[in-house]
Order: structure tokens, then C-alpha cells, then sequence
């Protein structure tokens, strides 16, 4: 049975494609269009999943993620960014959430989409680094 999932993203536009896509698998949605109100969602709603965009107004992606993370350990966390080029301090932080995967769009050298941090961070490794056996 499809899940609660928790979209906090600052731009309705995004919010609004984000809802009718995972509505139309079934999920039910609630929205947060800043970072205070959807810390408070995520903390005081039973979500089972949070959609979390990384430049929010009145609390950063970040702060949030550490919030949830703090409160909710084994609450999946998947951090959207429009910034291709995730940097190395976001990426470490991240790392040391557990659950957590962050996707940017327009990444570079992984195509449009690419996960640089959590459980399936294939997408950070550098291809050319290859286990040769």
C-alpha cells in the first residue's frame, strides 16, 4: 500500500508536478513551500518519505535534513538540487545522515540526473576509478 510523502520544495511548479506524478501511483502528498513549516510536517506528521529541496526560504535543505534526521533516524530522506555541481562539504554532510540520497539536476558528467550522497552514491564514484580483479 502506497505511503505518506512529504514534498518540501519552494516552487510550486515543482511541488505541483512532484503531487499529480506520485498521486498517480497511489501515494498521498502534503506540501511545505519553506523550510520552517515543513520541518514542522515532518516532525508532527506520520510521513513515510520526504522529498526535500536544498534552497528553501527560512530554513535551509540542510537544517531541515538535520532536524529530521535528528528526530526521525530512519526516515528516508531524498534531497533534491538544481545545482549540478553538489558540493564536497554538502555531499559529507549528507553522508553522515543515514537514508539520506541527493539528486541534482544537470549534473555534468552523470547525465541529467545523478545521486552524489547515501545508501546508493554509485553516481559520486569516478568512473574511471574501475576495481580491476
Amino acid at each position: 500500500m502506497p505511503g505518506l510523502i512529504l514534498v518540501i520544495e519552494d516552487e510550486p511548479g515543482i511541488v505541483d508536478f512532484l503531487r499529480r506524478g506520485l498521486r498517480a501511483h497511489g501515494f498521498e502528498v502534503l506540501a511545505a513551500l519553506d523550510g520552517i513549516s515543513g520541518t514542522d510536517l515532518a516532525l508532527n506528521e506520520d510521513v513515510d518519505l520526504i522529498v526535500l529541496d536544498m534552497m528553501l526560504p527560512g530554513r535551509s535543505g540542510l537544517e531541515v535534513l538535520a532536524s529530521v534526521s535528528a528526530a526521525k533516524p530512519g526516515l528516508p530522506v531524498i534531497v533534491l538540487t538544481a545545482r549540478g555541481d553538489i558540493d564536497r562539504r554538502t555531499r559529507c554532510r549528507c553522508r553522515r545522515l543515514p537514508g539520506q540520497a541527493v539528486l541534482a539536476r544537470g549534473a555534468r558528467r552523470a547525465g541529467p540526473c545523478s545521486i552524489a550522497c547515501g545508501d546508493a552514491n554509485a553516481g559520486d564514484r569516478d568512473p574511471r576509478r574501475r576495481h580491476r580483479g
